[in-house]
């Protein structure tokens, strides 16, 4: 923590007081002399809250303006009590030990103090002491948000540490494990070879030529089909998609790696019927079940259990109220005798309706 040259002129400040209340010769001025009381006492709170601040010299820009701002402040006050050291005999000193100013109490008699400086002279010290009062203000507001903002940045990155470490951990693992899946699809690579060779070998010595030719062909396609298989990123193999029948008869597939989880699905299906049936949408009133073994699919289980790769599901909406006549389509009412006991599907307002 640096130590600031505060102490000394915060002290020569008692001995501007006194020369201030005692100069009552001339009464117009006694208003002049209350303003720079007012600000003296200003400038002095600002370098006391100034030197309270946890500053040091590692804030190199920061430490640098606050030892301009208190050097300005000691040349300003040390250039006023020069003009003044002619009373240097007059009394005993009011000032700390360690000032650099040493002034005596002054004396009653007002008649022998010979005030060296004019109004003008003290009109131009109060603005001097002034700009120094605003330029105090303005670096203390610098400085405590800087502090705020530091202390806010320190805390963030922090944090961003601790999530870095623990992402690089979990990346590191999936890397560790795609390596030892890629190894032991090498190995398996190498052993299917060496297999081809050894049985080209044995069918080199026991076929005819006819059947030797047959086989070097149907070795040459494995070969080359391995071999391309080897040229395949991983990112262009996906599983099979889902075949999803939406209640509009629309056919929609979608990859379970993009889709992965209930929430994901009823955002698309919400975009998808944001024209018609939305509000069943958002209540959920509508039910999924596989094509072909009629089995209902629940949202809020495991989303792993809910579809699997290559499964066909179809979409029907759900009516809690009966509005119309059993086995009669929900638009229009009209009433089918043809299929009675079966499930039937009425399309209508471009909804799809099932009746079971």
């Amino acid at each position: 923590m640096p130590v600031f040259p505060i102490g000394g002129f915060i002290g020569s400040f008692g001995v501007i007081k006194d020369l201030i209340n005692i100069l009552d010769n001339a009464s117009d001025a006694r208003a002049d002399y209350q303003e720079l009381v007012a600000e003296l006492r200003g400038l002095e709170r600002g370098l006391m809250a100034i030197k309270e601040l946890n500053i040091d010299e590692g804030h190199h820009p920061q430490f640098l303006a606050v030892t301009q701002a208190v050097a300005g402040c000691h040349q300003c006050i040390n250039n006023f009590l020069v003009k003044v050291t002619k009373f240097q005999s007059l009394g005993k000193s009011t000032t700390p030990k360690n000032s650099t100013w040493k002034f005596r109490r002054f004396s009653t008699d007002l008649r022998k103090v010979q005030w060296a400086l004019s109004k003008d002279d003290v009109t131009k010290f109060r603005e001097e002491v002034q700009l120094h009062v605003l330029s105090i203000q303005m670096l203390l507001l610098t400085l405590r948000m800087y502090e705020g903002t530091f202390c806010g940045y320190q805390s963030e990155l922090l944090a961003w540490d601790s999530k870095q470490d623990s992402q690089s951990g979990i990346h590191q693992a999936a890397i560790t494990a795609l390596s030892d899946k890629l190894d032991q699809n090498t190995a398996m690579l190498q052993t299917q070879s060496e297999l081809l060779k050894s049985v080209q070998t044995s069918l080199t010595k026991t076929l005819n030529t006819k059947q030797k030719q047959f086989f070097r062909a149907v070795i040459n396609s494995i070969t080359q089909f391995r071999s391309s298989l080897e040229w395949i990123p991983p990112q262009v193999i996906f599983q099979r998609p889902v075949e999803f029948l939406d209640a509009c008869g629309r056919l929609a597939p979608f990859h379970l790696e993009f889709i992965n989880s209930s929430e994901a699905f009823l955002a698309i299906l919400k975009v998808r019927f944001k024209h018609a049936g939305l509000r069943k949408i958002e209540k959920q009133e509508f039910t999924l079940q596989e094509t072909g073994s009629k089995r209902q699919l629940d949202l809020s289980a495991p989303w792993d259990s809910v579809f699997l790769p290559g499964q066909k599901v179809d979409m029907s909406m759900v009516f809690w109220r009966e509005t119309f006549p059993r086995g009669g389509c929900p638009s229009c009412g009209f009433v089918s005798e043809e299929r009675q006991g079966e499930d039937m599907e009425w399309l209508a307002n471009v909804l799809s309706y099932k009746i079971n």
